[in-house]
């Protein structure tokens, strides 16, 4: 069982923050792309098009690393590490709403919805084995 703050990570993440999530390419350089996320029971979620290098990098080799900062400066953060599982098809579409509602007006969530559905999008999961958290 992975041992950290699991409270003061759920208050950190609680905040609808941008977090940069870094995966591993096939050369074995970092990836890393800004991401909106969604975060509940201990397991923090993202949306992302399937097509999308990160999937394509966690399909093939599931270390994910996250980091979720606080303000303009980054004054605070929260970096996490794992193996991410991925879940694909229609059943993804209420987690991918739920992380669109927490950044986007709510006047604009359906329109936001039609755009995305356009697509195949993929959520994909982590279950932190590591915390790390700054200063």
């Amino acid at each position: 069982m992975a041992e950290f703050d699991a409270e003061r990570l759920e208050e950190f993440l609680r905040p609808a923050r941008i977090a940069v999530v870094a995966t591993v390419a096939r050369d074995g350089t970092p990836q890393v792309t800004p991401v909106w996320y969604g975060y509940e029971d201990g397991l923090l979620t993202v949306a992302a098009s399937e097509s999308s290098a990160k999937v394509h990098n966690l399909r093939r080799d599931p270390r994910l690393s996250v980091c979720v900062y606080s303000g303009e400066r980054g004054e605070e953060y929260a970096a996490l590490y794992g193996r991410a599982e991925l879940a694909h098809g229609d059943s993804v579409w209420p987690q991918v709403r739920g992380i669109v509602e927490r950044y986007e007006n709510p006047e604009n969530v359906d329109n936001y919805m039609r755009e995305l559905m356009a697509e195949r999008f993929v959520i994909i999961t982590l279950a932190p084995d590591r915390v790390l958290f700054g200063p």
